[in-house]
């Protein structure tokens, strides 16, 4: 309260999250995130969101900035330390939140667990444009490097804690997906699916099969649900998803899937 609101020196991104590609009726972008197709540089700007403080414009920016100074280290940097499983649930599994702990700002390791918990909800948003660039780049970068014999890929998708990590690591038979397939694409809910078509567009390239699946769940229970929910999240991890995101990503990002399926 009191804080004014910062300019951004790359303009900010205001998306229409439901314009729609026309060949293929899937939303091109959301409300944070890159869109569907950007893995930049280039372009040599990453997104600015609308409405952010002083502090929490700084966060963002410094992530950004250092991002694009020399992204190759960020991804490598990402890429050693899910490989020495400090960060993620394997070394073949990409998803956004997880780039998210490459912020200093964001994953305040060095405090108290109720300062580290304020500060990943603080600032959960401001650095998801830069984190998403990370995971994309270090995905496709993980790509290149398949074997042969393991030139599969798979994509979750479903709506903001829908559970999508949790149902493949406990279904039955696809338990030890991660270990078996080549790389896994956690997508985070809030981009509402819409990396599907860049995703499928990018393993054609290389001669790899996709399989997308989506994890559905009762966005009314998953927002309140005191043994796993959003808000329940929130007080356990410090990760807050604001209700407008949320609703978005069961709204729009189902639809998108749905669309996505009957191509």
């Amino acid at each position: 309260e009191g804080e004014k609101l910062a300019p951004s020196p790359h303009g900010v991104y205001r998306p229409d999250p439901h314009r729609t590609d026309p060949e293929t009726g899937i939303t091109t972008r959301s409300r944070v995130g890159l869109p569907a197709k950007l893995v930049p540089p280039p372009p040599s700007k990453i997104p600015r969101l609308p409405n952010l403080t002083d502090k929490e414009r700084e966060v963002e920016s410094k992530f950004a900035d250092a991002y694009l100074k020399d992204p190759d280290k960020m991804v490598d940097d990402y890429l050693d330390r899910l490989e020495k499983k400090e960060i993620g649930d394997a070394p073949n599994i990409f998803n956004t939140d997880d780039a998210k702990l490459l912020s200093p700002d964001y994953n305040a390791y060095d405090k108290s667990d109720n300062e580290a918990k304020d500060a990943r909800s603080t600032f959960n948003v401001c650095v998801h444009q830069t984190a998403n660039a990370v995971a994309k780049r270090a995905f496709l970068k993980y790509l290149d490097g398949l074997p042969e014999n393991k030139k599969t890929v798979l994509v979750t998708s479903g709506g903001v804690a829908a559970g999508k990590g949790f149902a493949i690591a406990n279904a039955p038979g696809t338990s030890e997906l991660a270990a078996r397939i080549g790389a896994v694409w956690d997508s985070a809910g809030e981009q509402n699916a819409t990396e599907n078509p860049w995703i499928l567009e990018e393993c054609k390239k290389r001669g790899i099969k996709a399989t997308f699946v989506y994890v559905h769940a009762d966005p009314i229970n998953t927002w309140e649900n005191p043994e796993r929910g959003v808000v329940e999240r929130a007080g356990k991890k410090g990760r807050m998803v604001s209700a407008r995101l949320y609703a978005d990503s069961y709204a729009i990002g189902a639809k998108n899937f749905k669309t996505f399926a009957d191509l």
